[in-house]
C-alpha cells in the first residue's frame, strides 16, 4: 500500500510541475509519444567499480569520499558488465552525470589514489583498480 502511495504522490508532483513522462519530439498532434527514461529526468548515470588486482583482504571503495561498497573477491579473467548490481567482485553507484572522485583501499595498505572520472547521463563508466 505505501509503495501504491508513494507512485500517486508521484504522479501529482509531475502533474503540478506541468511535466509530462512523455517526450513527443515536435509540437503535432499526431505524434507517437517516445517514454523519457528515469535517468534522463533524473540526470543520472551508473559507476561500476571492480578489480583484477588480487589483495591479501578486502578493497574499500569511496566514491566522493563517502564510502560505495567493499570489494571481497576480484576478477581473475575478464570484467563484469557496467552497471551490474553490486556484489563481492564488483561496486555499482547511480550517480548524478559529471565528475566524481574515487579512491579506495585495502586491509594491505594498497592505495588507489582519489582520481576524478566522468559519469554520463543514462550511461556506465566502469572503472577498474589496477
Amino acid at each position: 500500500m505505501k509503495y501504491l502511495k508513494g507512485i500517486s504522490i508521484l504522479w501529482m508532483l509531475f502533474a503540478l510541475a506541468g511535466c509530462d513522462l512523455f517526450d513527443s519530439g515536435s509540437s503535432d498532434d499526431d505524434y507517437v509519444p517516445v517514454p523519457v527514461s528515469a535517468c534522463e529526468l533524473l540526470g543520472t548515470g551508473e559507476l561500476t567499480v571492480y578489480t583484477t588486482v588480487g589483495t591479501e583482504g578486502d578493497v574499500y571503495v569511496k566514491v566522493d569520499g563517502s564510502s560505495a561498497g567493499t570489494l571481497t573477491e576480484h576478477y581473475t579473467t575478464g570484467s563484469p558488465v557496467c552497471g551490474v548490481a553490486t556484489n563481492a567482485a564488483a561496486v555499482t553507484q547511480i550517480l548524478p552525470a559529471g565528475e566524481h572522485t574515487v579512491s579506495a583501499t585495502s586491509d594491505t595498505s594498497t592505495y588507489w589514489a582519489e582520481s576524478t572520472w566522468t559519469i554520463p547521463k543514462c550511461g556506465c563508466f566502469e572503472l577498474k583498480l589496477q
